[in-house]
């Protein structure tokens, strides 16, 4: 699918659906903006005939389908609706042109061309706006269909979708551009997808370490090491989740340095890896264990986030960190009551085998801390109790650096990905001491769950500048929501990450 920016009169306009974002104004009332006034005229006032029989009110994604006329080089006129325009934001955006793609791939449309609103280039820049419908249709249009044998054969998407200025001059290398950076960050985030997406026989932690190792290039170097590598570097975390597994763990570094340009920053991505978490003895219910193939989710972020690295070409040293294995029940898994020893010799008592995540993380985090980066970044799928707090769209964000916090925050809401934060009690650390080692895995209380993760994950990161970002609700859509219309993986974090490495580092 090929996205364009064009500036063009409506008449001129040749595709097969002409497309129009219609708001509401203060008073509730259908508002048809001077471009859908002069569509309005064109056809002869069909567009407001057709509205008042259908009762239509322009209510966020409603749609409203007339045909065109010799006036018009188009076949037929789609209306959406935007809801009230006092609240339209980017975010609006990109959920509607989710609405417009489903309902371009339902009609066959082969072309696309929507009119952009004077009103719209007032309240928005150009750019901000030709951004968000990019991501909109990018992210809309994805579905995961490697094993719908039939759907895989009806998929289609149109070849080419344009954005019409109609009224107003604009900068066309500009909003071009901005369109190709959404097109960058969103194949990533559908990368992202399909490795959460795919079933875990197949992405196992020796698949996710060679789909690491594809992503060397010129500016990438990967490092990937066994499981004896694994034991000489003594990461006790990652074998003893790994340990229940039949198969082996592999752990991954992969270094982006740009060419040309003396990098002032290093940053350091970690990315939970557990390929399928069963629970490990301390077994999850069959209800829960239906979708934990998504626990790999944050390491996939990692891993979108490297594959357009090459291209984007960021002016700051990254490095990418992973631990890859699975959390299996059998007579060669850790047991509630075992004391593993991470790499740096800090102790950890397993008191639940299904708080695993951290674990590894922990690992993670002192492999990154002998890297001495300026900050540290971890994504994981790591505790329930953050969905209790913030729900199914929104990530939790924990820090102990109040200027990479507010860096990440910026990000999310240009990329618009929601991240919420989440304090780091002090108080709250005495419920992650242990009586017989350093720190236990779990807390001594049933409350506060994802903040004493992240005190637990804080144990080991030294004080060098670190986030933690919860992902455990976002990662995975179980309804239809936002701009990834599809369910399953979301590839929530991608956009994030690289707006942040790209535009705000």
């Amino acid at each position: 699918m090929e996205i364009k920016v064009q500036s063009s009169k409506l008449n001129a306009i040749s595709s097969q659906a002409l497309v129009l974002i219609v708001f509401k104004n203060q008073k509730d009332e259908v508002d048809l903006g001077s471009e859908g006034q002069e569509i309005n005229s064109l056809l002869n006032n069909a567009l407001v005939k057709t509205i008042k029989s259908e009762f239509w009110k322009a209510e966020v994604g409603q749609v409203l389908t007339c045909y065109g006329n010799d006036k018009l080089k188009t076949e037929r006129i789609i209306l959406i609706g935007g809801g009230k325009f006092s609240e339209c934001t980017p975010d609006t955006l990109r959920v509607l042109a989710s609405y417009i793609i489903s309902k371009a791939k339902s009609l066959k449309c082969s072309t696309l061309s929507l009119v952009i609103e004077e009103e719209l280039v007032k309240k928005f820049e150009a750019q901000t706006i030709v951004s968000s419908l990019s991501d909109g249709f990018y992210l809309g249009s994805y579905k995961f269909l490697k094993y719908k044998t039939e759907e895989l054969k009806n998929h289609q998407l149109p070849e080419k979708v344009s954005l019409v200025f109609s009224a107003q001059k604009i900068n066309l290398k500009e909003t071009q551009n901005a369109i190709e950076i959404s097109k960058l960050f969103c194949s990533a985030t559908n990368f992202t997808r399909d490795l959460v997406n795919e079933m875990p026989s197949i992405a196992t932690p020796k698949y996710l370490a060679n789909v690491a190792s594809g992503l060397k290039n010129k500016m990438i170097t990967v490092k990937v090491y066994n499981k004896n590598e694994i034991k000489k570097m003594k990461m006790g975390g990652v074998l003893g989740v790994s340990a229940g597994s039949n198969l082996e763990p592999y752990f991954v570094h992969l270094i982006y340095k740009p060419e040309k340009v003396k990098s002032s920053k290093k940053i350091a991505l970690l990315g939970k890896g557990i390929t399928f978490d069963s629970g490990g003895l301390s077994l999850k219910g069959s209800d829960h264990m239906e979708t934990m193939k998504l626990d790999m989710a944050g390491a996939a972020v990692v891993l979108g986030v490297f594959k357009v690295l090459q291209v984007l070409k960021p002016k700051i040293e990254i490095h990418g960190i992973m631990a890859f294995c699975e959390n299996m029940p059998s007579g060669t898994a850790i047991k509630p009551g075992d004391i593993l020893t991470t790499m740096k010799g800090k102790t950890i008592e397993v008191l639940n085998t299904d708080a695993e995540g951290r674990l590894i993380l922990a690992d993670s985090l002192c492999y990154a801390t002998n890297l001495k980066p300026d900050y540290m970044i971890d994504l994981a799928t790591l505790t329930g109790a953050c969905m209790v707090a913030l729900g199914e769209q929104v990530a939790g964000l924990m820090s102990n650096n109040d200027k990479l916090t507010e860096m990440i925050k910026k990000a999310s809401k240009i990329s618009g990905e929601k991240i919420w934060e989440l304090p780091l009690v002090p108080e709250y650390k005495s419920l992650i001491k242990s009586e017989v080692a350093d720190v236990r895995n779990t807390s001594k209380s049933r409350y506060g769950g994802t903040i004493t993760a992240g005190l637990f994950l804080e144990e080991f990161t030294e004080n060098i500048p670190w986030a933690h970002i919860d992902i455990a609700g976002p990662a995975w859509a179980e309804t239809i929501h936002g701009c990834c219309i599809a369910k399953g993986a979301t590839g929530f974090g991608v956009r994030t990450i690289l707006t942040l490495v790209s535009k705000v580092l």
